[in-house]
């Protein structure tokens, strides 16, 4: 299953307890294949950065590395604007350039669209319990 996760589900998983937390030790079991585009990785990276502190910064290593080794890079589909926050086409245009199955966010300008182009979008919540099994 190929499987795209808005920043701040991916930050959620790290940090807190919780079904991002699930969804994020399910890949890195090998549940699913992330996807992501230099746009997302660049998100990413800029949150990383900002949330880095003495004590997390081995944390946040490991999952730049995780990143690195076990997403895969898809090039973005560039679309008309799609979302209420333009900042959140990112992860659309990653899912449907990346032929995902799945668009996983804790997002409300991306969860109110319920799809695109009929890729779902989810909660977490409700991709650990109806969608991975």
């Amino acid at each position: 299953m190929r499987v795209v996760l808005d920043t701040n589900l991916f930050i959620s998983g790290i940090f807190w307890k919780g079904p991002s937390e699930k969804l994020l030790a399910r890949w890195i079991g090998d549940a699913f294949t992330v996807l992501v585009s230099r746009p997302i990785l660049e998100e990413y990276e800029d949150v990383f950065h900002r949330m880095e502190k003495p004590e997390n910064t081995a944390v946040l290593q490991w999952w730049r590395q995780a990143l690195m080794g076990l997403s895969e890079l898809v090039e973005p589909l560039p679309m008309a604007k799609t979302s209420r926050d333009p900042k959140d086409d990112k992860f659309l245009e990653a899912a449907v350039g990346g032929k995902a199955d799945i668009l996983v966010s804790l997002d409300k300008d991306l969860l109110i669209l319920k799809n695109i182009r009929g890729i779902p979008i989810v909660y977490p919540i409700a991709f650990l319990h109806h969608h991975l099994k």
